[in-house]
């Protein structure tokens, strides 16, 4: 019955992979301090990448700039980059979040998964001792452990505000407000789960249901983090242009036709 428990990832794992992420992040701030909108405990502040500043700034080295192609590079380059620079920072955010979920899931299954054999060796141990409690209720790590984390992952909900394209998140810092996309009424069995029992026969039976109401909260708590990345990588293929910047017309351009409005004409 312990076997599947055996192969479970090793939390530490998951620790290179966060620091890369964070890495990520710290190249792709753009305001002066950047807090981590879905960092469980506030996480830290990133400080300002000035590389990024450097297209938005170029608009004052092209200001004589005139026809299509000035006005098009503006609107579509330019004017969107900080928005589009601050979305992939929350994509990347909520990426580390998944991960440190699952960090913290492992974890707890570790814990949870010694606290059912060793509450089993308990009631076994109090058939033939003097103890008169014949049953334990087990409260599992996995349930408030995950929560924190895992509710941090919101589903994006796309809107534009003016030129620049922006998310419009459906959570707060650490979570807030999407405490309902999760079905808590079904996180624990009526009661709690219990473990013990008079003879041999229901320990080892309440152990046996202890473990398969366990596998389930683990499950449904793998199930609700790949839900919510799901819903973020169909938002990034539904709206790429709230993430990259378009093929820019220029690449098109040729010697024939670089001097035309649509191009460089125009331009002093």
């Amino acid at each position: 019955m312990y076997q599947p428990f055996l192969t479970m990832p090793e939390p530490s794992a998951f620790d290179g992979l966060i620091h890369d992420l964070e890495q990520a992040m710290s190249s792709l701030t753009s305001k002066a301090e950047q807090h981590d909108p879905f960092a469980r405990d506030g996480g830290r502040v990133y400080s300002a990448n000035p590389v990024l500043e450097e297209l938005p700034a170029s608009g004052d080295l092209i200001a004589s700039w005139t026809g299509y192609a000035a006005i098009t590079f503006k609107q579509t380059f330019i004017d969107p980059f900080p928005a589009l620079v601050q979305n992939q920072f929350l994509l990347v955010s909520m990426l580390r979040a998944a991960l440190e979920a699952e960090r913290t899931l492992w974890e707890s299954a570790r814990r949870d998964i010694d606290k059912i054999a060793e509450t089993t060796l308990k009631a076994l141990d109090a058939m033939h001792g003097s103890c008169h409690q014949t049953s334990w209720t087990l409260t599992f790590d996995i349930i408030a452990a995950v929560v924190g984390v895992a509710l941090a992952i919101p589903t994006l909900g796309a809107s534009e505000i003016g030129a620049a394209a922006v998310i419009s998140l459906t959570a707060g810092a650490a979570g807030a407000g999407v405490v309902g996309d999760l079905p808590v009424e079904s996180d624990k069995p009526d009661n709690g789960t219990k473990v013990g029992g008079h003879e041999v026969n229901e320990v080892i039976g309440s152990m046996r249901t202890a473990i398969q109401d366990y596998t389930t909260l683990v499950n449904d708590r793998e199930s609700f983090i790949a839900q919510r990345l799901r819903g973020m990588v169909g938002t990034v293929h539904s709206r790429p242009d709230l993430f990259v910047s378009p093929r820019p017309a220029l690449r098109d351009m040729n010697g024939g036709n670089a001097t035309s409005g649509r191009y460089l004409g125009y331009s002093t």
